[in-house]
């Protein structure tokens, strides 16, 4: 039996953030009238979810070769990791734990969904802002989808699904690609590729997307002992909406066990803010939209030059970001002479990087097209600043 609950309709929703000021008032109430506000409307008590039974052990194979300190072998399809009913849409099959993000990176507009699966028994050592210690033999998932044009007409499609799995001697990764001839995702080679996809607007829209190989995916997922970048408790201090019931995404782990010690017993959790809720300050919304997609490599040993000191973490005071005022570090020709300008984001070399469509582009893999919602947030906030801190 996995300990995991499987999570549908999930509405991330905005939590409070003392330090940076988050609105939160424009969310649903929590049922404080229900005798437990975590499992009201599930119909029975919250020590009846974990364990539960998984119809489907997902992973199991895989596991298995952790367990013998084997080297892993991918399956070919992904179907044959049992994670999954269906492909379009993705259907979690029992056992496998649903979870939304506060913060998102953006990846051409496409729904993503994320998942986590335990081995049998295994729980999370959670942190209140490290990264959290999972067990050997866990699993994160993360599918792409979005509507191509086939044949003349609009299709869903899973177009792909990354994998990660924990062995003994650190994460391994794995991109399944949506493969129209099979009707099936399957295993990316080594190299990874890219595609020409159509999407069903008027004008015939093609976009460029890429499935990456493994040496991409330790470009982002690459700092030593942190290589999780999105399941932390920062990113998952939100209440979501599971329709019969909303409640704090941790507080409802935390009910189905699958933490040790409980996440209560951490005190004051942090929350990153949502980076397109017009609620919230420009602020945290830009700070926040710069440490989902910016900051998995501009931060201490990221993936960045040591000579470019950027630290774009969403908790780092803006006076440490080596940013403000601060001559651009880098030999690239796009870009004015400071990162950032206060008060004039066209001057700043950071907005002109993530704007540019030439190969100096920031970042420069995982979206070929640009998040206005996310860029504008950042604009607005540099054209808000009157000085460095």
């Amino acid at each position: 039996m996995i300990r995991a609950l499987v999570l549908l309709s999930l509405n991330g929703c905005v939590a409070h953030t003392p330090d940076l000021g988050v609105d939160d008032s424009d969310q649903p109430a929590v049922d404080t009238g229900a005798t437990d506000p975590v499992c009201a409307g599930l119909g029975q008590p919250c020590d009846a979810l974990a364990p539960r039974p998984a119809v489907v052990d997902c992973g199991a194979t895989l596991r298995d070769l952790v367990a013998a300190d084997a080297p892993v072998s991918w399956p070919d399809s992904l179907a044959s990791l049992g994670c999954f009913e269906g492909t379009a849409p993705l259907k979690p099959s029992p056992g496998v734990l649903r979870y939304d993000v506060r913060a998102p990176l953006f990846s051409n507009g496409s729904d993503k969904g994320r998942y986590v699966v335990l081995p049998p028994g295994a729980t999370i050592t959670p942190s209140v802002d490290g990264p959290w210690t999972f067990p050997e033999g866990t699993l994160l998932l993360k599918s792409f989808g979005l509507d191509l044009l086939v044949d003349g007409e609009r299709a869903p499609r899973t177009l792909e699904v990354r994998v990660m799995l924990l062995a003994h001697d650190g994460w391994k990764f794995a991109t399944y690609g949506w493969d129209e001839a099979s009707q099936d995702l399957r295993l990316v080679g080594e190299k990874g590729r890219t595609e020409a996809l159509t999407l069903p607007h008027e004008d015939g829209d093609v976009l460029a997307w890429y499935f990456p190989s493994v040496e991409a995916c330790l470009t982002c997922h690459r700092k030593a002992g942190d290589q999780v970048l999105a399941v932390r408790t920062s990113q998952l201090h939100h209440r979501v909406d599971y329709g019969d019931w909303i409640a704090d995404e941790l507080v409802a782990w935390d009910a189905i066990g699958v933490f040790d010690p409980p996440i209560a017993s951490l005190g004051a959790l942090p929350t990153v803010a949502d980076p397109y809720s017009e609620r919230t300050p420009l602020e945290p919304r830009a700070r926040a939209w710069l440490h989902a997609n910016c900051a998995h490599c501009h931060q201490p040993e990221g993936f960045a030059p040591p000579t470019l000191a950027l630290d774009l973490r969403y908790s780092t005071p803006l006076a440490d970001t080596s940013t403000c005022m601060v001559p651009k570090q880098s030999g690239f020709t796009t870009g004015g002479q400071y990162v950032l300008v206060p008060g004039d984001a066209s001057a700043s070399a950071l907005v002109q990087r993530i704007r540019t469509d030439s190969f100096e582009k920031m970042p420069p893999d995982g979206a070929s097209r640009y998040d206005e919602g996310g860029i504008q947030a950042v604009e607005a906030w540099i054209n808000s600043l009157d000085g460095c801190p």
